[in-house]
């Protein structure tokens, strides 16, 4: 078991006889368990507000002096790049909208199967196409994600906290994301439950989503 910045060395020892004399290529494959985690900022407003500015013919970001007017997701460095991807901002509190998570095979090896996905929202924000008490993602197939605690996601749980976030877990056992060799796309649709929570007595806000990862 190799832990975060260790260091394990291999050896490899060959019979007399069994290499012959001159130069060779030796190739070494290895399978590994991975954890990559990323985030996303966005900015959320009323939406009568985002209407009067567009009215206007006027950028509702350039008004409140925001200079990252199009965030893009920042990922932990590994083997998949985790993109995130929620819409163009500033979203309306109005209406649902879509997230998309997208891995993609960045190394020379083949991404075998993921072992765990969570999604962490902002807790007034929750997943829409509910189904047999989970909650329905797109993609290859139907991905079927359930409401969990901060706690359940173990160390991938850095700043959750279940009083500001709702998590959701992706329901893996005997279906799985397997065998990529360039990428996967999740698209899953979200809703503001409360809109006011939301904003915090504040004309615009700034918000996050974050998507953990395990695989193999």
């Amino acid at each position: 078991e190799i832990h975060t910045y260790e260091e394990e060395g291999i050896e490899c020892s060959f019979e007399p006889g069994l290499i012959d004399e001159g130069s060779h290529e030796i190739s070494l494959e290895a399978d590994f368990n991975f954890l990559t985690m990323a985030y996303i900022k966005t900015y959320f407003m009323d939406q009568e507000t985002k209407r009067s500015f567009t009215r206007e013919g006027i950028d509702p970001l350039d008004s409140y002096g925001i200079i990252d007017k199009d965030p893009n997701a920042i990922h932990t460095s590994g083997p998949i790049q985790l993109g995130i991807n929620v819409g163009k901002p500033p979203l309306s509190t109005e209406d649902d909208f879509r997230m998309g998570i997208t891995l993609t095979n960045a190394w020379m090896g083949k991404l075998q199967n993921v072992t765990d996905m969570y999604i962490i929202t902002p807790s007034q924000i929750e997943m829409l196409n509910e189904k047999n008490g989970g909650y329905v993602c797109k993609g290859k197939r139907d991905y079927i994600f359930k409401k969990k605690l901060c706690s359940d996601i173990e160390e991938e749980d850095q700043g959750c906290d279940d009083g500001v976030h709702n998590v959701y877990r992706m329901e893996l056992e005997n279906k799985t994301i397997k065998d990529i060799e360039v990428f996967e796309t999740i698209l899953c649709r979200l809703k503001i439950e409360d809109s006011a929570g939301l904003l915090e007595g504040l004309p615009i806000t700034t918000k996050y989503f974050k998507v953990a990862t395990r695989y193999n």
